[in-house]
């Protein structure tokens, strides 16, 4: 690999990335299973990270949505599919609240 073919941030991914066969057939919606994907591409392999952070709007930006409002639909979906788990979190300087986003690869 050449540096032009890097990925510039988590966000550009390896190029693939491997999803559930319980999520496949679980008949979610295209937006919900393409946002799995999506946030399982972002997510370290291995701990200690549990999650990734990452704003509504690059979720919204990343499904071709216009704002982070309507990416939320999605991410309500997979969660109360049992396929994520939002934690909301403090930044490190305490004053700013994030949400950590964690698939969940093991069926419920």
């Amino acid at each position: 690999m050449n540096a032009d073919d890097a990925p510039t941030s988590r966000m550009d991914g390896a190029g693939f990335v491997a999803v559930p066969l319980w999520v496949l057939r679980s008949g979610i919606s295209s937006h919900a299973f393409k946002l799995y994907a999506h946030i399982a591409a972002m997510t370290p392999p291995v701990p200690p990270i549990p999650g990734v952070m990452v704003l509504q709007s690059d979720l919204a930006t990343f499904l071709g949505l216009a704002n982070g409002v309507a990416a939320r639909r999605y991410v309500d979906e997979l969660v109360a599919a049992g396929m994520l788990v939002v934690e909301e979190v403090r930044t490190h300087d305490g004053m700013r609240r994030r949400n950590r986003y964690s698939v969940v690869r093991d069926k419920p």
